[in-house]
């Protein structure tokens, strides 16, 4: 209870040196702006630093009075739209991202948060075509890219799945044999009922893969889904045999011994 708490004190004196910071350099700025008023660089640094404190309100009136003095380009409208979204505008923030991209069709910032407002928004289908443009621009992309643009065309399209599929074996494609991009491809065939391809990812596994008796038992549930009785009750053997083979260490680990409770509850539904 003491380290505890000593770790939440500590948490809360960093968080409130961080926020006193911000305010020593947001009045450092005022004081700036005291003696050169049409400086609009001055109200966009405020302004900024308005939005790190989480003040979006005082952060847009300097932006706009930036915007007044000097004109408008893609770094303010930038500002605009995080501080619009910030507070739950995200139209208003679409119309800004709409502008950065009229100018700037690979700004991967812009298309991300476009894609944030339009899920906010509830158009998946959108958001998942901007998530994808994400991973278009991106010098560099990671399959957490993969999966917000996935997620998007899955919320979508319910039923069908298709763009969410063929975004994952594009990430896949893309990145290589990435866990956890194969483990959600693997999910995505089940929901669409494509039991052969997902079979077909997880036979590909069994040549790679250690804990081979893991992989049988999800191809073995598989099989059951697909109604080939015959083939998913050959894996949950296999699995039981691997397993036995085990030395005791992995044998009597919790994992191990679930696998075996879950895999002999299999045995028995079909066997019923």
């Amino acid at each position: 209870m003491k380290v505890t708490t000593c770790v939440l004190l500590f948490l809360c004196t960093i968080n409130v040196f961080a926020h006193g910071d911000l305010h020593e350099r947001i009045q450092k700025v005022t004081t700036e702006i005291e003696s050169d008023r049409d400086n609009h660089e001055l109200y966009i640094t405020r302004g900024e630093l308005y939005a790190q404190h989480e003040n979006y309100k005082l952060a847009l009136k300097d932006f706009k009075k930036a915007e007044k003095l000097a004109g408008t380009n893609g770094d303010l409208q930038l500002n605009f739209a995080k501080s619009y979204f910030r507070l739950g505008k995200e139209k208003t923030a679409l119309e800004y991202l709409e502008r950065i991209l009229e100018q700037d069709q690979d700004h991967v910032i812009a298309w991300r948060l476009k894609g944030q407002c339009l899920a906010n928004l509830n158009e998946y289908q959108a958001a998942g075509l901007a998530f994808q443009n994400v991973i278009t621009y991106s010098v560099q992309t990671l399959p957490e890219n993969y999966f917000e643009a996935a997620l998007m065309f899955e919320k979508a399209e319910v039923q069908k799945l298709d763009k969410a599929i063929e975004t994952i074996e594009q990430g896949i494609e893309d990145l290589g044999k990435v866990v956890s991009l194969e483990q959600k491809l693997i999910q995505l065939y089940v929901q669409h009922g494509d039991y052969q391809k997902a079979i077909g990812q997880l036979t590909d596994q069994l040549e790679t893969r250690n804990r081979k008796e893991f992989i049988l038992f999800e191809r073995g549930k598989i099989y059951a889904l697909s109604l080939d009785k015959t083939s998913a009750e050959n894996d949950f053997k296999s699995a039981l045999q691997l397993i036995d083979k085990l030395p005791s260490r992995l044998k009597n680990t919790a994992a191990t011994k679930n696998l075996i409770k879950d895999i002999n509850q299999q045995l028995d539904f079909l066997n019923k």
